[in-house]
């Protein structure tokens, strides 16, 4: 499942707001906190109706996934949602055309410490919060283009992920008529069995897609790198386990969507046209070892599975919370 690599190029975030608005919105300083919460949009009435019970200086620093961005800034009840984010230390998740460009831009070392998660301080983000409690109407347009995008992306997928679990049916069948145990994707135990195949052989598939969008720009034109080459730039990308896990993700929902690819039944997921799941495993972007991504999707079994070296956290607010008023 590729991702839908947005076209503006726009720092959205840090627009001004017309020239009458003075400053109204600080940074919350909560002093240190040893994790960020990574925050889905099904999570933000949780923390709007609960925060007020958790101590200022408890509060820990949300990230806020372009996706995410896009669902609070529209629909019913989003002023509200906002007003209560902006009680805690916030920070904005980068989105995927300047991630793409920043993976252009590095070394393998820097690719390798990469976390796309923008280092916004003073006036700057002073800016970001002012804009996110109040959207200016490019940046309502350009939420609206995100959530759009989205969504055609998830519909265009549908009938591919349908073809999918057809062909894997089709083998396995034959496979058995011959006596045989089915091809490779038949019954994968884990991510781990497939990575080869998937991810670290030469022409794996995620491998190749990977490489195309950053040695491509926005329009399909080449775009230089500043690795040693492509082979060691996705190797670097691989490395980097916010990456690692992220692509680990989208194979895991892909294939659970084609239907008993995958050893665990639970990884297997019926493909609902209704859903956005792009929203919910790009979360896996913004969580570095010992954070903790916010949700109650039922996609978070994918997630879980895609952490494989066992780092970050996956859990709702409200299992948080209670963990908060144990101590």
């Amino acid at each position: 499942m590729a991702v839908a690599r947005q076209e503006s190029r726009r720092d959205i975030l840090q627009q001004w707001g017309p020239a009458r608005h003075r400053w109204s919105i600080c940074t919350i300083h909560t002093g240190f906190f040893p994790m960020r919460l990574i925050l889905d949009t099904n999570q933000a009435d949780r923390i709007r109706f609960s925060y007020k019970q958790l101590p200022l200086e408890r509060r820990p620093t949300l990230v806020i996934p372009p996706f995410v961005w896009a669902e609070l800034v529209l629909g019913s009840g989003s002023d509200a949602r906002r007003r209560a984010l902006l009680r805690f230390d916030l920070t904005f998740g980068m989105d995927m055309s300047s991630i793409f460009d920043e993976l252009a831009r590095l070394n393998e070392e820097g690719i390798r410490r990469f976390i796309p998660i923008r280092k916004d301080t003073g006036d700057a983000l002073r800016r970001i919060r002012f804009n996110f409690e109040h959207p200016t109407t490019e940046q309502r347009r350009l939420a609206t283009k995100f959530r759009r995008e989205a969504i055609q992306h998830r519909d265009s997928f549908g009938p591919y992920l349908a073809q999918m679990g057809k062909k894997n049916r089709d083998a396995v069948a034959l496979a058995i008529q011959r006596g045989e145990s089915g091809p490779d994707f038949a019954k994968w135990a884990d991510i781990t069995e497939a990575e080869p195949i998937l991810f670290t052989n030469a022409d794996a598939p995620y491998r190749r897609w990977f490489v195309k969008e950053i040695v491509t720009d926005h329009d399909g034109n080449p775009r230089p790198i500043h690795c040693h080459s492509e082979h060691s730039l996705f190797n670097a990308v691989w490395d980097n386990h916010v990456f690692r896990r992220f692509l680990r993700a989208i194979a895991i929902v892909s294939f659970g969507y084609a239907g008993g690819v995958w050893g665990e039944s639970q990884m297997n997921m019926p493909f609902s046209s209704g859903r956005n799941d792009e929203t919910d495993f790009s979360l896996l972007l913004y969580a570095h070892a010992g954070d903790i991504v916010l949700t109650e999707d039922r996609i978070k079994i994918g997630l879980k599975s895609a952490d494989v070296e066992n780092e970050i956290d996956i859990r709702s607010w409200q299992d948080w919370m209670k963990e908060q008023r144990a101590e």
